[in-house]
């Protein structure tokens, strides 16, 4: 995943389809499970214990060096 895009950026390139609305990380609508991976959670709807095993793939990405397992 390139720093300069998002998740949903990446997956909506290589035709992965993800429910969203505003794109901003306000919204809830992409959040997708989290299933491995240190995430750099960058929404503000997520409460710590959501961050564990959810993530909002509009705004957020892995950390540097991590690699993320998602469930679409």
């Amino acid at each position: 995943m390139p720093a300069d895009r998002s998740i949903l950026a990446v997956l909506k390139a290589n035709g992965i389809k993800v429910k969203t609305l505003c794109t901003e990380g306000v919204c809830g609508t992409c959040r997708v499970r989290l299933l491995g991976g240190k995430a750099d959670h960058r929404d503000e709807v997520l409460t710590d214990e959501q961050r564990e095993r959810e993530i909002q793939v509009c705004v957020s990405r892995a950390m540097p060096g991590e690699t993320l397992i998602l469930d679409l």
